[in-house]
């Protein structure tokens, strides 16, 4: 399986995995370390809603089915024109915060 076929998960894995780095002892009380990783995962995330936006105006709305499990014991993400572009905006707004 290619990347592009997980770029659905990759908004949830992007800070999920920031956040973690982010508690480790280098960057745990260094702002000034800490501001750099906050800047290229927020960078990060807004080429991923780019490229979701492509994809959702380019085609039909693309489903991830987490762990491969079907609804309702999984969970279904799905994006959409408007979810990317609500992460778009999310990804704008986390740039201009900084």
């Amino acid at each position: 399986m290619a990347l592009a076929d997980h770029l659905v998960f990759l908004p949830v894995l992007v800070p999920l995995v920031t956040a973690i780095v982010l508690l480790l002892p280098p960057f745990h009380d260094n702002l000034e370390r800490q501001r750099p990783l906050v800047m290229a995962a927020n960078l990060g995330l807004l080429v991923i809603a780019l490229l979701l936006l492509g994809r959702a105006v380019s085609s039909a709305p693309q489903l991830y089915f987490l762990g491969d499990w079907q609804p309702p014991f999984g969970i279904l993400l799905v994006a959409d024109q408007l979810a990317a572009l609500m992460l778009l905006l999310t990804a704008v707004l986390a740039m201009a915060a900084h």
